[in-house]
Order: structure tokens, then C-alpha cells, then sequence
């Protein structure tokens, strides 16, 4: 959802480019091969740093190199970065909210004096198959 969200706001979908062709960029590239080695702890619904970066070409091809636009596949990465997401995506201040709420003496005597129970928790959370914690399992873990 994040994915398909961050492609709206940076006005991606066009004629060339509908919404089942940007789950199509997600999927295919977020497949992992069969008989590949698996990454530690890659979540397997969402996209890691280098898999963003591929979809962000893949985009680049379907919008730009795919119709002709351009020729190559990093003039068409190039002009997707430039003409829609540079242009249109704002980030959130996420790092605002790091330095002002989050990273605090009160945060961290909270964390510190918790610690040893959230080993615990987390100790108990995790599986063999389970190894990273999605928003739904942080929001089910506070209720």
C-alpha cells in the first residue's frame, strides 16, 4: 500500500502507466527466484532499499523506454526521478519527529527501564519464519 501510495503522490500513473501496472512493479520485483538464497530478514511484502531503486527503473521503462520516449533504461530512470518524483513527492519530517519525540532523555529512561521486558516480548514474538515486525504486528502488540 505504501509502495502504490508513494507512486500516486509522485503522479506516475498515466496513460502508459495504470495501477495494475504499477502492482505488476511490485510484484515482479519483489519476487524472489525459486532456488535463489532467501536475504535475512527481508520482509516478504514489502520492498528493501535496492528492490525500491529496481521498481523505481522498472517505472522508468513502462513509462517512458517502453512507449518510445527515450532509448535507454537510464534516460527513462532519469526522467521519472526528475519529471515526477523529485518534482511531486514531498517526504514526511520523519527526522523532525526523531529529534524532537522520539530520541529524548524521557523516550530513552523509558526504553532503558523496559528493556529487559521487551526482550522478552520480542523474544517470544519472533519465530524461525518470523523475523521482522510489520505496522499490523506493532499495533496488535500495544493493544
Amino acid at each position: 500500500m505504501d509502495y502504490s501510495q508513494f507512486v500516486t503522490k509522485s503522479k506516475i500513473p498515466d496513460k502508459n502507466v495504470n495501477l495494475a501496472a504499477v502492482d505488476r512493479t511490485f510484484i515482479a520485483t519483489n519476487v524472489v527466484p525459486r532456488g535463489a538464497p532467501l536475504v535475512p530478514n527481508m520482509p516478504g511484502n514489502a520492498l528493501c532499499r535496492f528492490q525500491f531503486l529496481e521498481a523505481i527503473v522498472r517505472l522508468g521503462n513502462e513509462k517512458y523506454k517502453g512507449p518510445g520516449y527515450v532509448k535507454t533504461f537510464a534516460e527513462a530512470t532519469q526522467k521519472v526521478l526528475h519529471e515526477c518524483i523529485f518534482t511531486n513527492f514531498t517526504p514526511e519530517p520523519w527526522q523532525e519527529f526523531r529529534d524532537n519525540q522520539l530520541w529524548t532523555l524521557e523516550v530513552d529512561d523509558m526504553f532503558s527501564a523496559n528493556l529487559e521486558n521487551l526482550k522478552e516480548i520480542y523474544g517470544k514474538y519472533f519465530t524461525q519464519i518470523k523475523k521482522y515486525m510489520d505496522l499490523q504486528d506493532c499495533y496488535l502488540l500495544c493493544i
